[in-house]
């Protein structure tokens, strides 16, 4: 018979999984990995209904609520993990999460390993007097704590140092005009592919005078522009900077002359600044119909398209960092989903992240078009990696 396992053991381990860096920011993840520990500790089954019912709405069911407790198990069983194969290598209770199961389990390792925190072994010679013990850890708190204030001063941020140095930028949200249509003697808001700012519209009047359609006094915009508009802000006030907000639909390219400029939101929507997206990459194309990206290596040229298979979105998105003609800087996150957007804006600001991207930079290189390959379940990004990298001078 199987001896069952230490309680407190269980415990034990998962404080330590809680405390680790890669779960105490990350709030929902501990509280599903609490709550699949204790039903497996009462012996409880559960299922995509029970940990919806109980930790996300009242009224969940499966068929209704966007694959939510899915996503989440999927990236509790990623970060789970990457733990084991980090900080957790060592720790003598593995917690096993099952790819297409709800319901943890344990694995006991050599007992010679300890879950607990260890404490630092230090080997010091009786012969070193107690004064000597306290002397040298003074000498060596002083210096790791200058390495580090001397670090966080010197904090490098990569792309966006251009814009924390200057006082003047602007963000760029994509938006959609929306028309207005008679349809007997009703007005129906709607919204035309072809009419994507006033110009646009303009234009369209005159091949079309005798269309009755009509400019509404609003725009529509997704989900990706105010979240990541949030982040980003953060990021700034934490630098000590700051940005202005435009709409894409009414900007002006005059404002470029003494402003850096990001910007954020959909290929297919994007109007005034796409006279600025990649004009100096020799990789990517802008397509016409702005629904794809296509590259272009060694003469073969390669469409890169969303698609929708079991579920699973795949989405393109680019990242174009680039120096404009006046010497002031431009960052485009382009995507046609929300989920494209979202994943590298999140990833952009993240400095680990960051450091590991551009170690596939070229020192003498700055600026970049990057093309990220991103999949997630409606709208909600699960997994991100880069497909193609471009290197401008």
């Amino acid at each position: 018979m199987k001896k069952p396992l230490d309680i407190t053991l269980i415990e034990s381990c998962l404080k330590k999984i809680c405390g680790d860096r890669m779960f105490e920011k990350s709030p929902r993840n501990v509280r599903l990995l609490k709550f699949l520990v204790e039903c497996s500790n009462l012996g409880k089954d559960v299922n995509e209904y029970v940990i919806g019912f109980e930790l996300f709405e009242k009224n969940y069911e499966p068929h209704k609520n966007d694959s939510k407790v899915r996503v989440y198990m999927y990236n509790l069983r990623k970060k789970l993990k990457e733990y084991y194969t980090t900080e957790g290598k060592n720790d003598p209770l593995v917690f096993k999460l099952e790819k297409g199961q709800y319901n943890l389990s344990f694995e006991k390792r050599d007992s010679s390993s300890y879950c607990e925190e260890s404490k630092p072994k230090y080997f010091v010679n009786k012969i070193i007097t107690k004064n000597r013990i306290i002397g040298l850890f003074s000498i060596l708190a002083i210096v790791f704590g200058s390495v580090y204030f001397t670090s966080l001063l010197k904090e490098d941020m990569y792309l966006w140092n251009d814009f924390f140095k200057s006082e003047k930028n602007i963000c760029i949200m994509a938006d959609q005009i929306i028309v207005w249509h008679t349809l007997g003697n009703k007005l129906a808001p709607t919204m035309h592919k072809d009419i994507n700012n006033k110009a646009d519209y303009i234009s369209y009047l005159q091949k079309h005078p005798n269309d009755s359609m009509r400019l509404a006094n609003y725009t529509l915009f997704s989900k990706m522009a105010p979240f990541s508009v949030k982040k980003l802000t953060e990021l700034f006030v934490k630098h000590k900077s700051n940005f202005g907000l435009r709409l894409e639909s009414n900007f002006e390219l005059d404002e470029l002359r003494d402003n850096n400029l990001i910007y954020i939101g959909q290929l297919k929507t994007m109007s005034t600044s796409k006279p600025i997206f990649l004009k100096n990459s020799k990789v990517f194309r802008n397509q016409s119909d702005m629904y794809s990206f296509v590259a272009t290596r060694e003469n073969r040229k390669i469409e890169y398209k969303n698609s929708l298979e079991d579920g699973i979105r795949l989405e393109y998105a680019l990242v174009s960092f680039a120096k404009l003609e006046n010497g002031k800087r431009a960052l485009f996150f382009v995507s046609n989903n929300d989920i494209g957007v979202l994943a590298t804006v999140n990833n952009f600001l993240n400095k680990e992240w960051l450091d590991n991207f551009y170690k596939g930079i070229p020192k003498d290189k700055k600026y970049f078009n990057a093309l990220f390959e991103v999949k997630g379940i409606n709208r909600t990004e699960i997994e991100c990696k880069l497909v193609e990298l471009e290197t401008l001078d």
